[in-house]
């Protein structure tokens, strides 16, 4: 065997070297990516239910997303304090939506908390609010999605309501 034949040897080993270390590197991007969408979720479920527990813990605050969210009327105040309640959302929600289009939310999770923000604002004390604070605050694709979002569950709920009849 000639020194050539060794050095072709070890061209093909180098090769086989290099793509095994492609490809293992391509592995662990992966995990990692994986990784970070479980914390992504995670930070999500801890948001929202840190949230919905300071609401269940007040009194006055489950008062008020009861009275919202069944469509009474509100006080000049009341609206003023749901609103402060939707803002804390929908920052949220943006969030949510801005990881869901990079691919760092599962479309699962993303359509869940999606159908929760539109039942939110769908009622005439949530819809108000975002037609008057709401949709000044927030990027243009992300209201084009609140507004298709609120759409469809308008339009599933009204279906709901069609079979009940039935």
């Amino acid at each position: 065997m000639t020194i050539q034949d060794l050095g072709a040897i070890g061209e093909i080993i180098g090769a086989v070297a290099v793509i095994a270390s492609v490809i293992y590197l391509a592995v662990q991007i992966h995990h990692g990516l994986r990784g970070y969408q479980s914390v992504i979720t995670q930070e999500t479920t801890n948001h929202f239910s840190r949230l919905q527990l300071d609401i269940a813990r007040d009194p006055v605050l489950s008062d008020l997303m009861y009275r919202a969210y069944s469509g009474a009327d509100l006080g000049v105040f009341e609206m003023r304090r749901l609103g402060f309640l939707l803002s804390s959302y929908m920052i949220a929600y943006e969030n949510l939506y801005a990881q869901h289009c990079t691919g760092m939310l599962a479309k699962g999770s993303y359509e869940a908390r999606r159908r929760s923000m539109a039942s939110m604002l769908a009622p005439p004390a949530g819809w108000h609010w975002w037609q008057s604070n709401g949709i000044y605050s927030h990027p243009a694709d992300f209201i084009a999605e609140v507004s298709v979002a609120i759409e469809d569950y308008r339009a599933s709920k009204l279906d709901a309501e069609a079979i009940a009849a039935k």
